[in-house]
């Protein structure tokens, strides 16, 4: 309740601060806000290889990131899985990181079961009609991409073989001074050696 209230707070001057725990980086008051992905978007792809798509910075520790894994090594994808085949979704790899915060850049929390289930059920019935998805991601580089926003949605496609997918391609936001700023806590940590490689490697083209 307290963060909570916190964030509120600097919400209001804009003001973010990165915390070190324990797992990784976590933000009081994250600016990020995919709210404003729509206005940052610099190309629409629909030949994007679900192979070519890879996790963004989550500024984990090793043990935990996700960072560079595609789509089927996600906890995203083990979720899906879960809900298809009926599975205990609190032994569930995806819940199990939520509640430790060893799932992203998020805090601790523990996931709404009820509402992540009628998202599935929704992005299912989508993919039956076969309507047109939407991904929101980032150029990386190298022909990779970075899935930044509806990871959900694009891991459920993944796990149903679906290809009627556009690529929402947006500014380098992982690149930016935010992001930058936060990768500037940990690039001398050896225990952060997947950020500090991927950083490293960054292509000039990807940091557009």
């Amino acid at each position: 309740m307290i963060w909570c209230m916190i964030d509120r707070i600097l919400k209001v001057f804009g003001i973010s601060r990165i915390i070190k725990t324990p797992v990784g980086l976590k933000p009081i008051n994250q600016l990020d806000n995919s709210d404003h992905y729509p206005s940052k978007v610099i190309e629409v792809k629909n030949d994007v290889k679900p192979s070519d798509i890879i996790c963004c910075p989550d500024f984990l520790k090793d043990k935990y990131t996700s960072l560079g894994k595609i789509v089927k090594e996600w906890p995203h994808y083990k979720l899906i899985e879960t809900f298809d085949k009926g599975a205990d979704i609190g032994k569930c790899d995806y819940i199990k990181r939520a509640v430790s915060g060893t799932l992203d850049f998020r805090k601790k929390m523990t996931p709404d079961v009820r509402v992540m289930k009628e998202h599935y059920q929704r992005i299912l019935k989508e993919i039956n009609e076969k309507k047109t998805l939407e991904v929101y991601v980032v150029n990386a580089g190298n022909g990779r991409y970075m899935a930044v926003d509806r990871k959900h949605t694009l891991a459920q496609a993944v796990y149903f073989s679906y290809g009627n997918i556009i690529f929402k391609v947006i500014e380098n936001i992982m690149a930016g001074p935010y992001y930058m700023r936060v990768f500037d806590r940990i690039k001398d940590d050896k225990e952060y050696s997947a950020h500090i490689d991927f950083y490293g490697s960054l292509s000039e083209h990807g940091k557009r």
